[in-house]
């Protein structure tokens, strides 16, 4: 039998250089990451909640459908079940936060300049925004690239855990409940 040989033209999916990301790749990788970490969060209560077989495509499918429970629901849903604790919450909901502002903010250029104290120089920067419905209902100005920072930060740790919760209950045939005095998880 012959060997087929597959070719794929699309642009990679690999991460190549963070630090040398455009605006359309970092607002691409903070989606996509969240997308990874709802379906995980998705696995995970599947697994708690262990529907009959005949059951489990429509609850993954239908009821865990992020058009009706979105990744935020999700998150309170692990939390309510004490399966992350109060600092896990607090992350993955500011990680939501950021994700919904590169989804669904306008990106804006301003040009900034920083006056030089040592050598009396003046400079100009580009930088990159996006302007934010914040909590209190007011507009705020956000550096696209102090916000992409903060994304990567936090989000590291769940790119390890999600899947690691998902796993453990695999091997052992339970998810672990924890609290913040007893995570048995590494925060970093």
């Amino acid at each position: 039998m012959d060997d087929k040989k597959i070719i794929d033209d699309r642009i990679s999916t690999k991460l190549s250089d963070v630090n040398n990301l455009n605006v359309s790749e970092i607002r691409s990788h903070i989606i996509v990451t969240i997308n990874q970490f709802e379906y995980y969060c998705s696995l995970i209560l599947l697994s708690y909640f262990e529907p009959k077989k005949d059951k489990e495509y429509d609850f993954v499918k239908v009821l865990l459908n992020g058009s009706i429970i979105g990744f935020g629901g999700k998150v309170k849903l692990l939390r309510s079940l004490s399966i992350i604790d109060e600092d896990e919450f607090s992350r993955l909901m500011q990680l939501a936060n950021i994700r919904n502002g590169f989804a669904h903010s306008l990106h804006f250029e301003t040009l900034n300049e920083d006056n030089n104290m040592e050598n009396g120089e003046i400079t100009t920067k580009l930088q990159h925004s996006l302007e934010i419905l914040s909590n209190k209902g007011e507009i705020e100005l956000k550096n696209m690239k102090e916000w992409f920072e903060i994304f990567m930060e936090k989000s590291d740790y769940f790119l390890y855990w999600l899947p690691q919760v998902y796993e453990d209950y695999r091997i052992n045939g339970e998810i672990r409940k924890v609290n913040k005095q007893d995570n048995y998880r590494i925060h970093k």
